[in-house]
């Protein structure tokens, strides 16, 4: 008996079709308009399947949905046949989730459509207590299917089909369909240039997170029903800061915001649109998880679950310069559902000394080494126009870290001479020497990572970005090549009487 069969063809007539008999996904290929090769089974972990899409990718991109053999989890996973381009001809790669509930949860999925619209898209139904929900799950920004870079799913439009949605698209076009509907979206990729209408703009990047704010002059072009369509809540927005390198206009790309208010003025005969976006650091701290997430001891290192919950909210991330400690520690993990994630990101962050940046959708995740190279100079040719130092206490001087039967601890003199208190640190995941002395040493680091030392305020350096260690010479202030780390970047600019254009550095510890 077969449960679940989906096909894709190519223009010449190349085709693919999979099906599932009894658990088992198995697959027939035609090169052109020839004759189908013998059909040839896949060895996925399936216990059961319940549904099946598949789309050409060049190799072919398939999910399915049913029951893992192992454990006896339901849910929904991609992989890829392959055609001799991304893989040998008729391999299959390993299932990667696209959302997955525990077993005996009582939850169920159907896998209905997989195709490309602006990025890998994969529809399903969901049930839960005998009420059924279609949802669309995409990958993060620029990730291939390949990638199996999966967003956690959101409900698509009003359908509580029992069989779910079917879903088609092209370069310029997406369709969602049911027997009783179509729904349609175009793919609106364009970008539109608003620079010769910008008033003023703010943008505020710092370790914690980013906001960015700017006004415009609205000459009709921004009205509700005239403005573009990219031109939204949720719209993407670019900011690409410029200065003057010997004479040659150079310019910052890769930052990027997302709106989340739109306000329309209209005042002494002049209109405006006052946009508010949040940045990627931000939207991540913000995000819900939507259902409780776990990882055991053993399974993944505390990277790895901060790749998978950048992932979920729709953030790639790179861990290329992360710590031994994050990378290697494999502890327990739990988000329970509805948590937002800032406090989730600042446990894994807790456990070393690592920080977080942003450029874009995308997240770097990099150890704050104390003898960390600095990358630019201030106070020399690059002018600096004001500064201003605090002498602040640490918030910790002494931590001691108590895991399962071991216990280690670290002291800073100079702050606990300064009042700074004791930190203690109760971690069962801790399981050697080693580890509770890095998670000791840890909490020191970070305390001085918090620690905000100092302000600069200068002509604008378009690349400079949180996390960056830079030297400071400044004879009123005492400074000559001072190091410090960016601990936040304000950027101000305003085009009027009196224009402005300017940055302002928070600075901490290197």
């Amino acid at each position: 008996t077969v449960q679940a069969v989906s096909c894709a063809v190519r223009a010449d007539g190349t085709a693919a079709v999979v099906w599932a008999e009894g658990g088992v996904v198995k697959s027939s290929r035609r090169a052109g308009l020839g004759a189908w090769g013998v059909p040839a089974s896949a060895s996925l972990g399936l216990a059961s399947v319940t549904g099946l899409a598949m789309y050409d990718v060049p190799d072919y991109g398939v999910i399915v949905s049913g029951t893992l053999s192992s454990g006896g989890a339901t849910g929904v996973w991609s992989t890829r046949l392959g055609t001799g381009l991304s893989g040998p001809p008729g391999s299959w790669s390993a299932l990667v989730p696209v959302v997955v509930a525990s077993a005996g949860a009582g939850v169920t999925y159907l896998a209905t459509g997989l195709g490309h619209a602006g990025a890998p898209r994969a529809v399903f139904s969901e049930t839960i207590a005998g009420a059924t929900r279609s949802h669309l799950a995409s990958t993060v920004a620029g990730a291939t299917f390949e990638d199996h870079a999966w967003r956690d799913p959101a409900p698509a439009v009003d359908a509580t089909l029992a069989h779910g949605l079917g879903f088609a698209a092209d370069a310029s076009d997406a369709y969602l369909v049911s027997p009783r509907d179509v729904w349609h979206a175009s793919i609106d990729v364009g970008e539109i240039d608003v620079s010769a209408d910008l008033l003023a703009l703010r943008f505020e990047q710092s370790l914690e997170g980013d906001r960015l704010t700017f006004t415009l002059a609205d000459g009709g072009a921004y009205a509700p029903g005239v403005a573009p369509r990219s031109f939204a809540l949720g719209g993407e927005v670019a900011v690409a800061p410029g200065l003057i390198v010997d004479g040659t206009p150079e310019r910052a790309e890769g930052r990027r915001w997302w709106i989340t208010s739109i306000r329309r003025r209209h005042e002494g005969g002049r209109a405006t649109v006052e946009i508010e976006a949040d940045g990627a650091l931000t939207r991540l701290a913000g995000w819900r998880a939507p259902r409780a997430m776990a990882w055991s001891s053993g399974v993944a290192s505390q990277y790895l679950v901060l790749h998978d919950l950048a992932r979920r909210a729709g953030f790639a991330l790179s861990g290329e310069s992360a710590s031994a400690v994050l990378t290697t520690l494999a502890a327990p993990f739990l988000v329970q559902p509805g948590e937002r994630l800032q406090g989730a990101v600042a446990r894994v962050l807790d456990r070393g000394d690592d920080i977080l940046t942003a450029r874009g959708a995308l997240l770097t995740l990099r150890e704050a080494s104390a003898s960390e190279a600095s990358t630019y100079v201030y106070g020399i040719a690059h002018a600096v126009r004001a500064a201003e130092a605090t002498e602040a206490a640490r918030g910790i001087g002494w931590s001691r870290a108590i895991g399962t039967g071991v216990f280690a601890e670290a002291v800073e003199e100079a702050a606990l001479l300064a009042g700074a208190p004791v930190a203690v640190l109760g971690d069962r995941a801790l399981t050697t020497s080693g580890q509770a002395q890095a998670r000791a040493s840890a909490a020191l680091r970070r305390s001085s990572l918090d620690r905000a030392l100092a302000r600069i305020t200068i002509p604008p350096h378009a690349g400079q970005e949180p996390g960056d260690v830079i030297e400071v010479t400044d004879a009123s202030m005492g400074w000559d090549a001072e190091r410090f780390r960016v601990l936040a970047v304000r950027l101000d600019y305003a085009r009027a009487a009196r224009p402005r254009y300017e940055m302002t550095l928070l600075l901490g510890e290197p």
